[in-house]
């Protein structure tokens, strides 16, 4: 199966969810998984983004007893 991406510039992104900045990352393992799973199921792989969502270090220090962003 082919693997189309709509983007030159594929990537993936983590956010920090108490200041919600984002950082673009690039890991072609995860688009390995992303098509190994369409494959496995009969599709044809179209893109894959993967958005994790956490929070900073920088955003812990300076906020340590704000939990706001886990919930």
């Amino acid at each position: 199966m082919d693997v189309i991406c709509g983007a030159k510039n594929h990537h993936h992104h983590l956010v920090c969810g108490m200041r919600n900045r984002t950082i673009e990352f690039k890991e072609p393992f995860i688009n390995g998984i992303g098509f190994n799973q369409a494959e496995s199921e009969g599709y044809r792989l179209l893109d894959c983004q993967l958005m994790l969502y956490g929070t900073s270090l920088e955003c812990e220090l300076s906020n340590p007893s704000d939990d706001s962003a886990l919930d």
